[in-house]
């Protein structure tokens, strides 16, 4: 007669045959088929290193400070303050009812807003006030006669937020390393590959390369230094967008807009090619009306 066996003993064995298939699976895993690791050539330290905190950047509107635009015809008439850098002029004007206005705010000083007076905001000046509310203060001064518009300062922040020094252990920007690199030979697996020296990337021209939260930097690097080359090598470029196609005789005929830009293009037997820092000629073409393309216009 067989004997009874209790359902603890029978689910005790099953648990016991199920630990030994996961720990024999588990074995049998190779070692290549694990995670690679997400580190990269500029990884120095270990998970402990946290980041270094950006400086603390001011936001919202400048107390005190208003940006005002004169119209044609009102113009500053205040002697030159003394001590200043920045050109800044007691608040003085050729308008009596800009003048009045300015003493109602408790004006204290303006100054020009750049100091280039061929880019266009030549009327506009930087209102210096006794108190903090610039928002009060430009809703006082609008509608005023001689003054076009007033608005609040405000802070303006940018993506670069300081230089922090690279590591020893990364591979030098440019230099004999990077004229040396040979396409299509793979470096070493986690080894440092030279990073490219274009002005882009070297001056922070480009937000999405070295700038703070979309630092590209690392992925250069590595595309470098495991595969020997860096993103569109050997790629021709068929699309660059710069805006207006122009060149040094639209300057020379007194364009002023490309007198102070510089012009984008220079035309050679016939052919209009971008001039652009760090980049070969490369050809432009204009869309005509009628479809066709147009390989000299601008």
């Amino acid at each position: 007669m067989p004997r009874a066996h209790s359902p603890g003993g029978r689910l005790t064995r099953a648990a016991v045959v199920l630990a030994v298939a996961v720990a024999s699976a588990t074995a049998a895993v190779p070692a290549s088929a694990a995670l690679p690791s997400a580190r990269t050539p500029l990884d120095t330290g270990g998970a402990h290193q946290s980041p270094p905190q950006p400086a603390t950047q001011r936001q919202g509107v400048v107390p005190g400070q208003v940006l005002v635009g004169l119209d044609a015809g009102t113009t500053v008439t205040g002697t030159t303050l003394p001590g200043t850098r920045l050109a800044a002029r007691t608040p003085h004007t050729s308008s009596p009812a800009v003048d009045a206005k300015l003493r109602a705010v408790g004006a204290t000083s303006l100054r020009p807003a750049v100091q280039d007076a061929s880019s266009g905001l030549a009327g506009t000046y930087v209102l210096q006030t006794s108190g903090h509310d610039s928002a009060a203060v430009a809703r006082a001064l609008q509608g005023t006669p001689g003054i076009a518009y007033a608005e609040p300062d405000r802070y303006v922040n940018t993506m670069n937020t300081g230089a922090v020094p690279l590591p020893s252990s990364a591979p030098a920007i440019g230099g004999h390393a990077a004229r040396q690199a040979s396409p299509g030979t793979p470096g070493t697996a986690g080894t440092g590959g030279a990073l490219p020296a274009n002005d882009a990337l070297t001056s922070s021209a480009q937000s999405l390369l070295n700038a703070g939260g979309t630092d590209a930097v690392g992925a250069f690097s590595l595309l470098q230094g495991r595969y020997g080359q860096q993103p569109g090598a050997g790629e021709t470029i068929t699309n660059v967008s710069v805006g207006d196609l122009t060149d040094q005789s639209m300057a020379d005929a007194g364009d002023g807009y490309v007198r102070s830009n510089g012009p984008t293009t220079v035309v050679r037997d016939g052919q209009r090619y971008l001039d652009l820092p760090s980049m070969p000629l490369i050809p432009a073409y204009v869309a005509k009306d009628g479809g066709g393309l147009d390989g000299a216009a601008s």
